[in-house]
């Protein structure tokens, strides 16, 4: 466990996240970037990292099993230490989720704001496993205390912030939010989007956490598909490293690489020998990757699901439902009949727009 509590010298927002760099993700950098910003006064974060990973070798089970069992202590810990922190904070507190930091929030009994870009019931429940259903699938058959909890959060935030009407909708019919406290901001690249690398297209990239709902064991199949053809990256850290790494030494998968996690100046160097950035992910709210890869001039292929459609449009090419369809894209992309590019209107997704749009929400100008 650890807390970081950053202080600047003039009152402010207060910015709570249950992880932060170099923990990976989307919500991480998020944190860091936002935190440079003259209206956040502080920024409370509290990493807590599963020991044990679940396909770790079975001499573990035991420590496993110990873990397993006190994980909602230590859950209810955390969320009580964060709290403190925040009560004794100044300014509103911005929460990047309706669990950890946004419960925290709650008790804290200041007023709070809520980035909400994930079901933390959805999300813990397949950490460990490695196939995934959909959001709306998972939340049409299953309710637990989890989902309650983040309802209580969510109706009791001042507003809820979420990067896509897809999100909006989520809250509004399944978690019965009124629409009047949901506002819609943009996500946007963490890199420019005059940063276009000149690539030699000879591998296929996978960027992201490595768990169920990301879909990484999908590139398995790519890479013995194309085993003579492409070298297969994975860039990213999670739960699912260890049985990705044992599958690729069993199979004898040559082309397939497991990088970890890189930085962002880190990412470009592996990038610059992309054919395309594939993304089977069964859950995105507004994808920060494809965002990325566009600004730096990366075809993508991605799962056809309505996030996906509401960023890059219905009549996208290079949308996927299944295997078969994903392998004759790439075919098409190696044979260059295909170019898996799309226009985003850059307007709509920088970072100055997002911040003015959010200071506008939070009333802090």
């Amino acid at each position: 466990m650890a807390l970081w509590e950053e202080e600047k010298s003039h009152k402010g927002v207060v910015l709570a996240s249950a992880i932060s760099l170099p923990e990976p993700g989307g919500v991480s950098n998020y944190v860091d970037v936002l935190s440079k910003e003259p209206f956040v006064s502080k920024v409370i974060t509290f990493n807590f990292k599963d020991p044990f990973n679940s396909f770790k070798q079975s001499k573990f089970y035991y420590l496993k099993r110990i873990y397993a069992k006190s994980t909602k202590l230590s859950f209810f810990l955390r969320i009580l230490i964060m709290s403190y922190f925040l009560r004794k904070s100044k300014g509103a507190i911005y929460a990047m989720d309706a669990s950890i930091s946004g419960l925290a929030a709650f008790l804290s009994g200041r007023k709070y704001f809520i980035r909400w870009v994930g079901d933390f019931s959805y999300e813990s429940y397949y950490t460990h496993k490695i196939f995934a259903e959909t959001l709306e699938e998972y939340l049409k058959r299953r309710k637990d205390w989890k989902y309650y909890l983040q309802k209580v959060v969510l109706m009791r935030a001042s507003a809820i912030i979420v990067p896509s009407l897809y999100l909006r909708k989520i809250l509004i019919h399944y978690y019965h939010i009124p629409p009047k406290n949901i506002y819609v901001i943009s996500n946007f690249s963490f890199f420019s989007n005059r940063e276009a690398l000149k690539r030699k297209p000879k591998t296929l990239v996978f960027v992201g956490r490595m768990t169920a709902l990301k879909q990484p064991h999908f590139m398995l199949y790519l890479a013995m598909s194309f085993r003579n053809k492409l070298n297969v990256y994975f860039i990213g850290a999670g739960p699912l490293e260890s049985i990705l790494i044992k599958f690729i030494k069993k199979f004898r998968l040559n082309n397939a690489k497991f990088l970890g996690y890189k930085s962002k100046r880190e990412m470009r160097k592996y990038l610059k020998d992309a054919l395309a950035v594939v993304i089977p992910s069964v859950y995105e709210g507004q994808s920060f990757t494809a965002l990325e890869m566009q600004s730096l001039g990366i075809p993508v292929i991605m799962r056809n699901l309505e996030a996906n459609q509401e960023l890059l449009g219905s009549k996208y090419a290079c949308f996927f439902d299944d295997l078969r369809k994903c392998k004759e894209l790439i075919k098409e992309l190696l044979s260059g009949s295909l170019l898996c590019t799309y226009n985003v209107n850059w307007e709509n997704y920088s970072y100055r727009k997002h911040v003015k749009k959010l200071k506008e929400v939070l009333k802090v100008f």
